[in-house]
Parts: C-alpha cells; sequence; structure tokens
C-alpha cells in the first residue's frame, strides 16, 4: 500500500487528472448501469412470481370445484334415502359423473353392501372391505374422507372418496372411485412460455402429474437453485401444485438486453474517458508550463514568460 501511494505522488499532475478523468467519468456509468441492471432483473422476478401464482391458484381452484362436486353428488345421492331400495340411484351417478367408475355402499362395520361399477361385477363379495383402515378410522370423526392415489386395472390413476349417512339409525358410508386422469391431463397438458412447467405432488411427495412423463411417482427432491417457482397447497387433500421455471430462460430477456447494452456502454465509457483525457490535457497545461518554468528558474535557467 505504501508503495503505490509513492507511486502517486510522483506522478505528475497532468497524469494525475487524466486518471481522475478517467476514473470519475467511468465508475458512475458501471454504477448506474449495474443498479438498472439489478432493479429490472428484480422487476422481472416479482411479474414471473406473480403470474405463477396466479396460475396455480387458479388450477388449483379447479382441482378443488371438481372434487367438491364429486362430494356434493354423492351427498344428495347419500340425503334422497333410497339406495337400501332403488340401485338405479347408483347408476344414476355415474351417468352424472364420468370420472366416477364405481360406488359401493358399506355397512356399519364397513362391508360392501352395494356396488355399480363401470369394469366390473356389480356383486358385492362376502365381507368385502372396500375402505383401508384409515379411511375408515377417519369416517368415525369426518364428513369427507380421501383416500390414496391407486391404479385401477388399466393403469389409470384413481382414488377413493367417501362419506358417512345415517340410514335407520345406522351409521353407513358411501363410497366412490374416480379418475384422475382428467386432472392429470389437464396439468400435463398446460403449456406454458419460456420452459416453465407445472406439476402435482400428493401427501406422500410423489408426482403424479407432471409434464415430463420421466419424472411421473417419483419422489419430489427439494427444488433447485437454479429455478424459480412457487407452490400452492390444495389443503383438503394435502396435495401441493409447483410450478418452476430455469433462471436461465426467466432472465433471457434482460441477459439479451445487456448483452446488447454492453456494447452501448462500452461505447459511452470510450467517449466520455477520450473527453476526459483531452480536457485534462487543455485544462492541466498552464499548469504544467508554469511547473516546468518554476523547475528552470530553481536550476538557475532562463524562463520563458
Amino acid at each position: 500500500m505504501r508503495i503505490l501511494i509513492d507511486f502517486l505522488h510522483s506522478q505528475t499532475i497532468r497524469n494525475k487528472v487524466l486518471v481522475f478523468g478517467v476514473v470519475m467519468s467511468t465508475i458512475p456509468l458501471l454504477l448506474i448501469s449495474l443498479f438498472y441492471y439489478s432493479f429490472v432483473k428484480s422487476d422481472l422476478e416479482t411479474r414471473i412470481l406473480e403470474k405463477q401464482h396466479l396460475v396455480l391458484e387458479n388450477l388449483s381452484r379447479e382441482i378443488q370445484y371438481e372434487f367438491s362436486q364429486t362430494f356434493q353428488r354423492i351427498q344428495v345421492l347419500a340425503s334422497l334415502n333410497l339406495l337400501n331400495e332403488k340401485q338405479s340411484a347408483l347408476y344414476e351417478l355415474l351417468q352424472q359423473s364420468e370420472s366416477v367408475e364405481e360406488v359401493i355402499i358399506a355397512d356399519d362395520k364397513g362391508f360392501v353392501e352395494k356396488r355399480v361399477s363401470r369394469y366390473e361385477l356389480n356383486i358385492a363379495g362376502d365381507n368385502e372391505r372396500w375402505f383401508t383402515d384409515e379411511m375408515w378410522f377417519q369416517l368415525q370423526t369426518l364428513d369427507r374422507v380421501y383416500g390414496q392415489v391407486e391404479f385401477n386395472q388399466y393403469g389409470q390413476p384413481v382414488m377413493k372418496l367417501a362419506i358417512p349417512f345415517y340410514e335407520d339409525e345406522s351409521k353407513k358410508a358411501i363410497g366412490v372411485v374416480v379418475q384422475l386422469q382428467k386432472i392429470i391431463g389437464k396439468i400435463s397438458s398446460m403449456r406454458q412460455d419460456h420452459s416453465s412447467y407445472i406439476y402435482l405432488i400428493d401427501d406422500k411427495d410423489r408426482v403424479i402429474a407432471h409434464q415430463d412423463y420421466s419424472k411421473l411417482w417419483q419422489k419430489q427432491t427439494s427444488g433447485s437453485q437454479d429455478e424459480i417457482g412457487v407452490t400452492a397447497e390444495i389443503e383438503d387433500l394435502n396435495w401441493v401444485l409447483v410450478m418452476e421455471q430455469p433462471k436461465t430462460t426467466a432472465f433471457a430477456p434482460i441477459n439479451k438486453m445487456l448483452q446488447s447494452g454492453i456494447a452501448a456502454v462500452a461505447l459511452l465509457i470510450l467517449t466520455v474517458s477520450l473527453i476526459s483525457v483531452w480536457a485534462g490535457l487543455y485544462f492541466t497545461r498552464p499548469i504544467v508550463s508554469i511547473d516546468r518554468e518554476m523547475n528552470n528558474l530553481k536550476q538557475g535557467r532562463k524562463i520563458n514568460l
């Protein structure tokens, strides 16, 4: 540090002024460019996140609406008090909901009493249990119960839904098997700009819907630092919708703008530096002349006035 200070003191006034002019014309431009880039980048990221939030909120509402409609239909069916006499009410539910592939009525012990199915025989087996232990336990206290995501005999993802109801002072349950193909297809078909993508995670952290089919049914890992994204939770299901976008594509517009602006900034800095150098040479000429003549005077030489 001492050597640098001594070096600066040893320089002539002209050199000091020239260096000062170049530095003071370059640093402000660089700082302004850096501030502008940071501001635009932050603003762009905020807008991207707002757009992603809006997309996920709309999509999560659509998913909740699909399940709410199914629950409303089976609640209406249970409230008719005709399930014990008329099996046609179960067929009507299948006709009303294309996503429902099976409807069952279970007694107070969880055994299947009646079944109406699109793909199987409408015959209940002896002491057939349709509910898992967890679902049956939840039915004792909750008015809506969701099962786990499973696969039917055709390899399609399905899910069981159920509600309790009372018949002749006996607490029974009505359950349906719902195909998730419509929901998964809706997510998979949503194409976003700039390589962003959406996927759905169930309560076991499995990816049950993704635009990249190779990632289906894999355990979801934590998000990468190289991506920006948002999440939206579907509370009743404990599912999470995720929308992510690589930063390389998200910030591509301002990076392109930066690359285009570097040449302009460099040209501007060069122009300002040349002006600073010319001004420094012009305004320091009298000072340099005086300094030169003072040195001549000290050495006894003739001075030019």
